[in-house]
């Protein structure tokens, strides 16, 4: 009888204090891979969360000004790396602020959760988070991901092909 295997997590967070694409910042995420025995990540889910939509954003902000976060196989260095169609990055979320007709400013919120089905197979020995305040914000964005996975031991050629075909 095969053990049962259970999802895992790794979490992690990031504050980003600068404004715009010159102050995205990120955090590295040690991932449980050996190439020595080719073993990979299996991602299974991701999870995003920031600091609340703040009272004080809401009178500096204009319609769609942003916070983003991304989960990345590299550091991310400007808000365009954190979008899902951008070649390394694997999930992403973002907060936004439209202005209505009468002038109120309201929070909307993107993507969250992001579940994988089939998983990422996933051999780099780190990720990143990143995190991005656009301007017009006043707070600093706090973003925190939690990454659920599984390891597996896969054939070197599906190591390798996860290695340097990583999304």
């Amino acid at each position: 009888m095969q053990a049962e295997r259970f999802m895992e997590f790794i979490r992690a967070s990031i504050v980003s204090t600068a404004v715009g694409d010159a102050g995205v910042e990120s955090a590295e995420i040690q991932m449980p891979v050996s190439e020595n025995e080719n073993l990979a990540v299996l991602i299974h889910k991701v999870n995003f969360l920031f600091n609340a939509f703040l009272t004080a954003d809401l009178g500096a902000a204009s319609s769609g000004a942003a916070r983003q976060t991304g989960l990345c196989t590299f550091p991310p260095q400007n808000h365009a790396d954190m979008l899902v169609n951008t070649p390394g990055c694997l999930a992403m979320s973002i907060l936004w602020w439209t202005q209505s007709a009468s002038g109120d400013m309201t929070g909307e919120e993107g993507h969250r959760e992001w579940d994988f089905n089939p998983p990422l197979l996933v051999a780099k020995r780190s990720l990143y988070v990143g995190a991005y305040r656009g301007t017009g914000l006043t707070t600093e964005t706090s973003a925190m991901v939690s990454i659920g996975y599984t390891v597996e031991k896969v054939s070197k050629d599906a190591f390798i092909a996860a290695l340097v075909g990583a999304r």
